[in-house]
């Protein structure tokens, strides 16, 4: 597996390899048997026994034929797919799934670990301009982030907008310490220069106490072999 850091945290691309695949494989193997066998656990419960549909459901038949393992294939195709895809979805506060959640986690791991849905958001957002922002510029615009009434708001009073303002307010903030410590991940583990962030103040790269999770992927990084 190859994990590069995008430049946008939500866009992070990961590689896998056959190994990544076989254990995807397993892994939706798995949950369609948990599917299946908790289908047929409810035909008891709901005491309406049906044994022909629940040998159906758990026969040898329905686990081994070529439909079964051309439906784990597609799904392992999907996966990987939406692992070199963009987060969005009901971790950026969209009303659906997150695809790209949903193959991560198949895989055990999490690119956007501790980023709220609202601080997702905000950062989706602030990518999503043209030309594409660095990662550094971001950050320096969510520590200057101050709300704007919009003509969205003209219905309402003054001061429904401004009740909301600290809120708002604090979400650019938590996204962009979230983001401070991406940056530094990113350094860590891609040391390569962003020309574009020479434009930004080099005050907004001066992080906190380095947090317990990429102390660990850079205590990682020094025993890799070379």
């Amino acid at each position: 597996m190859r994990i590069a850091h995008a430049r946008n945290p939500l866009e992070t691309a990961i590689e896998i390899d056959d190994l990544d695949r076989r254990m995807l494989r397993l892994k939706f193997v798995i949950d369609d048997h948990e599917d299946r066998l908790g289908s047929a656990a409810l035909r008891f419960e709901d005491g309406q026994i049906n044994l022909d549909e629940i040998k159906k459901l758990v026969s040898w038949d329905a686990w081994s034929g070529d439909e079964f393992a051309a439906s784990i294939d597609k799904r392992v195709e999907l996966a990987e797919r939406e692992l070199r895809d963009t987060h969005v979805g009901d971790c950026t506060c969209q009303p659906c799934s997150c695809l790209k959640c949903w193959a991560e986690s198949s895989l055990g791991i999490n690119t956007i670990h501790g980023l709220g849905k609202h601080q997702a958001r905000i950062i989706f957002a602030n990518f999503a301009v043209t030309p594409p922002p660095s990662l550094l510029e971001v950050i320096a615009k969510l520590d200057n982030y101050r709300p704007v009434r919009t003509e969205a708001w003209s219905g309402f009073p003054q001061e429904d907008f401004d009740k909301w303002v600290p809120r708002w307010t604090e979400q650019a903030r938590q996204a962009a310490e979230w983001l401070r410590d991406y940056a530094l991940l990113r350094r860590l583990l891609h040391p390569l220069p962003d020309q574009r962030a020479k434009r930004c103040d080099p005050g907004i790269m001066r992080f906190r106490v380095l947090p317990k999770h990429l102390q660990a992927a850079l205590e990682h990084r020094a025993g890799a072999p070379r």
